[in-house]
């Protein structure tokens, strides 16, 4: 019995010890698709809502590498907005073409799987994530600009990136995502999708 002890005791830590861990900075650029939007009471005016121009994303990941499977937990800071047109009562024709922010910020928080495939130097990888939104912005109510609204929702998405070693440990990271959101904010529910490439470094502990 004692044998079998030390024997799962020396199997677990050369098992731990075979598992990598990583911690991922990057900056990069995103854009949201045009939302659909269900709140008609606030935006029944509001006609030909586009996609958003494009804005700053900061990420963060804290991963796990065994046998060429990445799994962690990933955050960051992203803003969502959109463009349209306002018709304003009682004038019949539009306003200036103008900005609404969804989120700004918006916080994810979200769980990552990646499947790793290696060439010396450089790793690359393909995988999916889930999790949550938090948001928070200024400006939704054309009637109210200063209104401070909070929410949130579900994502899901996938991912794909490479990262060159420079050290053992230090390399070089450049990752593009595609997310589907669904978030409930001040009372209105957005769904679109957010695309950001990054690029930034990977650190193997």
């Amino acid at each position: 019995m004692k044998s079998i002890f030390l024997g799962f005791i020396m199997i677990s830590t050369t098992s731990l010890f075979a598992q990598k861990f990583e911690i991922g900075l990057n900056g990069g650029f995103g854009f949201n698709t045009a939302p659909t939007i269900d709140f008609p009471r606030t935006w029944q005016n509001y006609r030909d809502i586009q996609a958003s121009d494009l804005s700053t994303v900061f990420t963060l990941e804290v991963l796990q590498t065994r046998k060429k499977w990445q799994y962690g937990i990933a955050t960051g800071v992203l803003k969502l907005s959109c463009k349209y047109y306002y018709f304003g009562y009682p004038n019949p024709y539009p306003l200036p073409f103008v900005n609404a922010a969804i989120a700004n910020p918006g916080i994810p928080v979200k769980a990552v799987l990646n499947r790793q495939l290696s060439f010396h130097k450089l790793h690359t990888y393909a995988g999916v994530s889930a999790g949550y939104v938090f948001a928070k912005t200024k400006n939704m109510y054309l009637y109210d600009n200063n209104a401070v609204v909070t929410g949130g929702g579900w994502m899901a998405g996938v991912q794909a990136g490479a990262t060159y070693k420079l050290t053992k440990r230090l390399g070089i990271n450049s990752e593009l995502q595609a997310s589907y959101m669904r978030l409930d904010i001040g009372g209105a529910r957005y769904t679109l999708w957010y695309i950001p490439f990054t690029v930034g470094i990977r650190y193997d502990l």
